[in-house]
C-alpha cells in the first residue's frame, strides 16, 4: 500500500519506493500520484539485503537470477543460512491484481560483509558481498493493440500546411552494382569496431537505446553469453561492410 508515495508497511522504514521521472503531480483528488504512462516504472529498494523474490502480480514469476548468499556476522550465522524475501504484491481496492504485465528487473548490490557474512570477520576477510538484491524495478508493459486501424493513403500524402496533395514520384537512381569499401576500408574492418565500441558517444547511445526498451516494457538482457556466438565472431567482425539498397539481392 503507498499513501503519499511512501510503503504503508510495519517496515515502511526498510522500504523505499519511487517513480522517478514521471510523476506530474500529487494528492490530486485522492490519488497519491498522477504519473505519465508513458514513462512510468516503480524503483524498490530495500535498506537490507534480501534473497530471493516472490511476486503476485501479472508476471507471474520473477526472471531468474542468482542472488548473493547471506548470513549474519555478528551472530554468527553461516553464509548460506539467512532467506530475507521480498514479496510484491500489487493490489487494486484491495483485491490482488494480475491483469497488468510488468517487467521485472532485479537490482543488486554489494553489502558489508562484516554485517552479512558469515561468522566473524578477520583482516583477510573481503569488505564487501557483491551481488545481493537489494530491489526491484517494475515496468509496465503496454498491451499490444487488437488490431491496427487502415490509414488512408490521402491523408498521409497530404500536406497539412498548405492543404495540398504532396507530390510523389518513383526516384531515377540507379542502384551501384559494385562498392568502394573494400579499397577504403581494406583491413581494417576489425580495428573500426574495435576502437569505436567502447567511445563515449558510442556508450551513450547504447545506453539511451537501453533506457528507451526498458520504458517501453521490453526486457533486456544483463549479460551475453559469448560462446553463443565466439564460432562465428570472427567472420562477422573481419568482414567488411557491403553498400546495399532496400530491395536490393546482389
Amino acid at each position: 500500500m503507498i499513501t503519499n508515495g511512501q510503503p504503508e508497511t510495519q517496515t515502511a522504514s526498510l522500504i523505499a519506493i519511487n517513480a522517478p521521472n514521471c510523476i506530474l503531480s500529487t494528492n490530486v483528488d485522492g490519488v497519491d500520484w498522477v504519473v505519465n504512462p508513458l514513462t512510468f516504472s516503480l524503483v524498490i529498494a530495500t535498506v537490507t539485503p534480501n534473497t530471493q523474490m516472490t511476486l503476485d502480480i501479472g508476471t507471474a514469476t520473477p526472471p531468474p537470477f542468482t542472488a548473493a548468499t547471506l548470513g549474519i556476522a555478528p551472530m554468527a550465522l553461516a553464509t548460506g543460512k539467512l532467506t530475507v524475501t521480498l514479496a510484491i504484491t500489487v493490489e487494486i481496492n484491495g483485491q490482488v491484481d494480475q491483469s497488468l504485465q510488468w517487467q521485472v528487473v532485479p537490482t543488486f548490490g554489494p553489502v558489508p560483509a562484516a554485517l552479512w557474512g558469515g561468522g566473524a570477520p578477520t583482516l583477510s576477510s573481503p569488505s564487501l558481498i557483491a551481488g545481493a538484491l537489494t530491489g526491484v524495478t517494475l515496468v509496465p508493459v503496454s498491451a499490444p493493440p487488437d488490431q491496427t486501424m487502415p490509414v488512408t493513403f490521402s491523408l498521409l500524402a497530404s500536406d497539412d500546411l498548405n492543404q495540398m496533395p504532396v507530390a510523389t514520384a518513383w526516384s531515377s537512381a540507379a542502384p551501384p552494382s559494385s562498392d568502394d569499401f573494400a579499397t577504403v576500408y581494406a583491413g581494417t574492418a576489425a580495428s573500426v569496431i574495435g576502437n569505436t565500441i567502447n567511445a563515449a558517444a558510442t556508450s551513450a547511445t547504447r545506453l539511451t537505446v537501453l533506457e528507451e526498451l526498458a520504458l517501453a516494457g521490453f526486457a533486456t538482457l544483463s549479460s551475453v553469453d559469448l560462446l553463443a556466438f565466439a564460432t562465428a565472431a570472427p567472420t562477422a567482425f573481419a568482414a567488411e561492410p557491403q553498400l546495399r539498397l532496400l530491395g536490393e539481392t546482389a
